[in-house]
């Protein structure tokens, strides 16, 4: 007997690790990769997906499947009418989609830029977004370009910090979720990007002066 899967709402079981090349890989594709984010915030259907990235059901689930094979994502309940009929399967992620600092450094470093390219060009796509939906421009957004220039201890203080802020993203986003159960109608989406690398060239002159709308 296969074992009796979650009720819809209930959240992921703790992430597996991301340091195999096969599902670093899985990831190297913009459909997965949204698919993966959307799946880390909510229990959703594949056309639910496939409506937000405007593209065919039967496509996006060539991914779907791609991703349950690799054990990324799992089938949480299928929804039936009462004759029967079905009408719809939903899955929620069983992996994180992002890689800690100490996995990132057992990634072979092709498979590295393959997956940054992939997160950068999904950050990308979300500002081009809400840019055109005009929800860029949110009264509580928190807009900021900071460049600075630390020490090797201040860059391990600003590692430690983005770390923790994630996760503390997280736990906001689980905490919110289990608020809501399974009226998911009570959640707004919002898309957080964490950026920290250094900067190429000389210091800049105005190091420490942060570029900012809303507040830090």
């Amino acid at each position: 007997m296969s074992p009796q899967k979650p009720p819809l709402g209930t959240q992921p079981q703790p992430p597996i690790e991301l340091i195999d090349s096969r599902l670093v890989a899985a990831m190297d594709h913009p459909y997965r990769s949204h698919i993966m984010g959307v799946l880390n915030q909510r229990v959703a259907r594949p056309a639910e997906i496939a409506m937000e990235l405007g593209v065919e059901t039967n496509c996006l689930m060539y991914h779907v499947r791609k991703l349950v094979e690799l054990g990324l994502i799992e089938l949480v309940k299928v929804e039936k009418t009462d004759g029967g009929r079905i009408l719809g399967h939903y899955y929620r992620a069983t992996a994180r989609p992002w890689v800690e600092a100490e996995e990132w450094k057992q990634i072979d470093p092709k498979d590295q830029v393959a997956v940054t390219a992939m997160i950068l060009a999904n950050c990308n796509a979300d500002m081009r977004s809400a840019v055109s939906a005009g929800t860029i421009h949110g009264e509580d957004n928190v807009i900021a370009r900071i460049p600075i220039a630390v020490d090797s201890a201040g860059d391990k203080e600003l590692v430690d910090l983005l770390n923790e802020t994630t996760h503390k993203v997280l736990d906001i986003a689980e905490r919110s979720a289990a608020r809501a159960g399974t009226d998911t109608g009570e959640l707004t989406p919002f898309k957080v990007h964490l950026l920290h690398f250094e900067s190429p060239g000389p210091r800049p002159l105005n190091a420490g002066i942060a570029d900012q709308q809303g507040d830090l």
